[in-house]
């Protein structure tokens, strides 16, 4: 038949399947591989204390990228589960490849931080100026801070 059935094993059409037999010492070895490479990836998270050397890198890489009208905010840290989250909002005006090379510093950068947002356009009342202006939202991932236990038990 032409039928589709939705099963937990997929979508046939016409044929049930099952599950195969997993051959388990195989699989084992393939996990501890993926997880040797994911860590040897992996960037240490910075911690609080390294939140005023981050916003000196950020801004040391927009000055030698040559970019002008730098802004640089910070919000509050936001606390999480694995790590904690602190948005930055940065604003610059500069070339397109000067603007792609501060990207790239950031994905380059020894501490994990996230582009959440990037818009890039023309400066108003300068249609085709070669300067874009740049609004870039990021976060910078933060080790959580570790819980203390008062005498009595309680956090």
């Amino acid at each position: 038949s032409s039928r589709r059935r939705h099963t937990r094993y997929g979508t046939v059409t016409g044929v049930q399947t099952c599950a195969l037999p997993i051959f388990l010492p195989a699989l084992t070895r393939d996990v501890a591989v993926v997880q040797a490479t994911a860590d040897g990836l992996a960037r240490p998270l910075a911690s609080e204390t390294d939140m005023a050397q981050i916003l000196r890198n950020l801004s040391d890489a927009m000055t030698s990228q040559r970019l002008t009208n730098q802004e640089i905010q910070t919000q509050s840290m936001m606390p999480g589960g694995d790590y904690n989250r602190v948005p930055m909002f940065l604003r610059f005006q500069g070339s397109f490849e000067s603007a792609y090379n501060f990207v790239r510093t950031i994905e380059q950068s020894p501490q994990p931080i996230r582009i959440d947002k990037l818009d890039l356009m023309c400066p108003p009342n300068q249609p085709g100026s070669s300067k874009l202006m740049a609004n870039v939202e990021l976060s910078a991932l933060l080790k959580p801070a570790p819980i203390t236990v008062s005498k009595g038990g309680q956090p």
